[in-house]
């Protein structure tokens, strides 16, 4: 039995990399195909659209983050479909209407004919991407990763046919690429609603029982949404007032930099599909043990990842001479690919399933004010885009020691000693690869890392043999 968890475990986990892998060589060749034949501007409004776009999925109000927190750990077969049949339909007309609302109001409104389009096409995305998010959510939640996984790896290959589009005929513009992508959400929320058709198309409960059961996810789930949101703000206040004090084509440029960020934390992130459901399904007792095995599992190869910023940026400055300055701002950038790994295989999955989303909520809100007041002060008292860069990677980082703080005093794990060597491993990047900038950078570093890994050896040796009994018992 328990080599049938094992190997369900691992199988649900090297699925889930692939599809992830496979999700990184296609952001690989977004990064390096769109703003090679866009150009900065079309570029920088695909990436507008894309802010926008992170936003809006926030108009469920916490309707999807209820069923996933509160049916976490159940199996697909155990669920009430009849219910979650009617939850489905009920969240559908309630976001066609607020999206109808929404097209209505901008058509009648005075901004400008790039943004209006935008506009309509981030509410239509909201509408089919949410819709999307129950099933993605619901297939996450009883550990159908395999499915989860095989509907991503759709999407990606759908999006493979727009970069051959590309390649083959040149730029279609940021319009044509964002009607694509509201094809392809459109596709897969089509398919996956077929997968899952024993909950698309089956009975209705009564009025009065869906309407409990709204309330019931909504109240559940309006936490966790809104510390979603206060995560994502953190950032996206920053951005924002770097469109509004700079131009679109710097918003762009920074944006750039940002997405390669991104593409990392795709791969890195794949692991995090499987921590929950886990952790959902460990006996309490066990989960400070593990916690701190994990931890000093991830940190000495995350830590090391960050070593390849001076090589892709070299690659990245020779094949799009037009973003070297934006370039030299990854620097700052690549320690938040430590920092939100960290936050999204641990402290978040975590604090979900010890349901701990208001202390989540806190943090994430005290780390957004603190972003309004570093915003306001670096972009209209210093008015210096640099000084603005860095303070992403600061407010990210102080995010995630306060979350760390938070969870180890929870768990009674303490972990002072590791928080203090991430900081300093992190520092010691940005300094060596702003001041020297060189091959020599990334031989200091390395030279640093190893002794970080020889110092920690032990500890690291020793998780493995944790983690392999904690996958075991589970």
């Amino acid at each position: 039995m328990a080599n049938d968890r094992l190997r369900k475990v691992l199988n649900n986990l090297s699925y889930s990399l692939f599809v992830n892998m496979f999700s990184l060589v296609v952001s690989l060749l977004t990064v390096l195909i769109f703003p090679k034949l866009m150009g900065i501007t079309d570029y920088s409004y695909w990436q507008l659209y894309l802010f926008y776009s992170s936003y809006i999925v926030f108009m469920s109000i916490g309707w999807c983050d209820g069923i996933y927190l509160r049916y976490g750990g159940y199996e697909y077969r155990n669920l009430p479909k009849d219910i979650f049949t009617s939850q489905f339909w009920s969240m559908t007309i309630y976001l066609f209407i607020v999206t109808l609302s929404g097209i209505l109001i901008i058509g009648i409104s005075d901004i400008g004919y790039e943004k209006k389009f935008i506009l309509i096409a981030t509410f239509i995305c909201g509408l089919f991407y949410i819709c999307r998010i129950h099933f993605q959510f619901i297939l996450q939640t009883t550990n159908r990763i395999k499915e989860y996984s095989r509907l991503l790896l759709i999407d990606r290959i759908m999006f493979c046919g727009v970069l051959i589009l590309f390649i083959f005929y040149g730029s279609i513009g940021y319009k044509g690429l964002i009607v694509l992508d509201l094809l392809i959400k459109f596709g897969t929320l089509i398919y996956i609603m077929i997968k899952c058709k024993d909950i698309t198309f089956n009975k209705f409960v009564a009025f009065s029982i869906n309407l409990k059961e709204t309330i019931n996810n909504i109240n559940v789930g309006i936490k966790l949404t809104v510390s979603n949101l206060a995560g994502i703000l953190i950032i996206g206040i920053v951005r924002f007032g770097i469109e509004r004090n700079w131009s679109l084509e710097t918003f762009g440029k920074v944006s750039f930099t940002l997405s390669i960020n991104n593409m990392i934390l795709v791969c890195i992130n794949a692991m995090g599909l499987v921590v929950f459901p886990i952790l959902c399904r460990a006996p309490v007792e066990t989960l400070p043990k593990i916690y701190r095995s994990i931890q000093n599992m991830l940190s000495a190869p995350l830590l090391g990842i960050i070593i390849c910023f001076y090589p892709v940026k070299v690659l990245l400055s020779s094949w799009l001479p037009s973003y070297t300055d934006a370039l030299d701002y990854m620097v700052l950038l690549f320690p938040i690919c430590f920092f939100e790994s960290k936050m999204s295989l641990i402290l978040n999955p975590y604090l979900k399933a010890l349901r701990k989303e208001s202390g989540l909520l806190k943090i994430n809100v005290v780390t957004v004010i603190l972003s309004v007041i570093t915003t306001i002060i670096t972009i209209f008292f210093v008015d210096n885009l640099f000084i603005t860069v860095i303070s992403i990677t600061f407010l990210l980082g102080f995010r995630y020691f306060i979350a760390q703080k938070f969870l180890s005093n929870l768990l009674g794990v303490n972990l002072k000693g590791d928080m203090f060597y991430e900081f300093f491993m992190c520092v010691i990047f940005v300094a060596l690869n702003w001041f020297i900038n060189s091959w020599l950078s990334v031989l200091i570093y390395l030279l640093i890392y190893l002794v970080y890994i020889f110092l920690n050896k032990n500890s690291i040796l020793s998780t493995v043999l944790t983690i392999k009994k904690f996958i075991r018992s589970n």
